[in-house]
């Protein structure tokens, strides 16, 4: 632990000859998004989806992640849940990772996506 501190701090002293190479090289605090999906677009409150829950929804979307993908819930770290309308969308989310076989170590949040104009 130590010696990796050390090795950071020192690698922030010396020169860089290339500022790419420094930036594609990976590093072990990498943020690494493996997966980005979305529902379909539907009209608010009329639309195709106007009878499914949010968490309905999430947790069907869940598990189509995991199977179609072939993927091991426990190394999955974050879920996190882009989402306009539900207030409780964060509760959401939680729910069905756990529902869908995510570990409870597995952290789950939600990116408000509500734009309103001020």
């Amino acid at each position: 632990m130590i010696n990796e501190r050390i090795s950071s701090v020192a690698a922030h002293c010396t020169v860089i000859r290339n500022g790419l190479d420094n930036i594609v090289q990976p590093k072990r605090d990498d943020v690494v998004i493996a997966l980005a999906i979305r529902t379909p677009l539907c009209k608010s409150g009329r639309g195709g989806f106007k009878d499914t829950l949010l968490d309905g929804m999430v947790f069907k979307m869940l598990e189509k992640v995991i199977s179609h993908n072939q993927l091991d819930p426990m190394m999955v770290d974050d879920i996190c849940l882009g989402n306009v309308r539900d207030a409780k969308a964060a509760y959401f989310v939680r729910a069905a990772s756990l529902a869908a076989s995510f570990p409870p170590s597995t952290c789950s949040s939600h990116a408000s996506r509500f734009a309103r104009p001020v």
